[in-house]
């Protein structure tokens, strides 16, 4: 049975016990034996589905810790291929090699094209104010301070709490 089913098949058990009072004895408990199966189940269900959420927590938890892990390789291997990049176009230029065809490949040794790079010396926050460029961010923690003070912002207010629920 699916969970609103349980939940309403007690809600209809609950129902007829209500309109049984003063009934016999033995048609109440056959009444209440039902209605604890039902309750039964609905726990049952619920811890279905709580371990359905662990189980499927455990596997997001596995997962990405597996691509943090290949993330990390990918990284590695990307350095390393720059090393090697590195490496050869130093050893090419010594030779004065600019193209070079091999049996897979075609190497060619070429200026980078664009704006050349400028190379700054000082932190930004040391440049002369015309270098420098300004960002602004909301605080926050300003921003509730004085609405829990009382102060009427027009364009802020505090936000309701979400709700969640924890499996332990």
């Amino acid at each position: 049975m699916k969970l609103w089913e349980i939940d309403g098949r007690i809600a209809e058990l609950e129902r007829a016990m209500a309109d049984l009072e003063g009934e016999d004895e033995s048609i109440l408990r056959a009444f209440e034996q039902e209605l604890d199966r039902a309750e039964e189940q609905l726990t049952s269900k619920i811890d279905s589905i709580a371990a359905l959420i662990s189980s499927l927590e455990a596997t997001a938890k596995a997962r990405k810790e597996e691509a943090d892990r290949l993330a990390k390789l990918a990284k590695s291997d990307l350095n390393r291929a720059q090393r090697v990049r590195e490496f050869l176009l130093g050893y090419l230029r010594s030779r004065g090699v600019d193209r070079m065809d091999t049996p897979r490949y075609r190497l060619s040794v070429a200026a980078n094209g664009g704006l050349a790079p400028i190379r700054i010396s000082l932190p930004a926050d040391e440049l002369p104010e015309e270098y420098r460029r300004t960002q602004y961010t909301a605080d926050l923690d300003a921003i509730r301070n004085a609405l829990e003070r009382g102060e009427q912002l027009q364009w802020a207010m505090v936000g309701e709490r979400g709700v969640s629920l924890r499996i332990r």
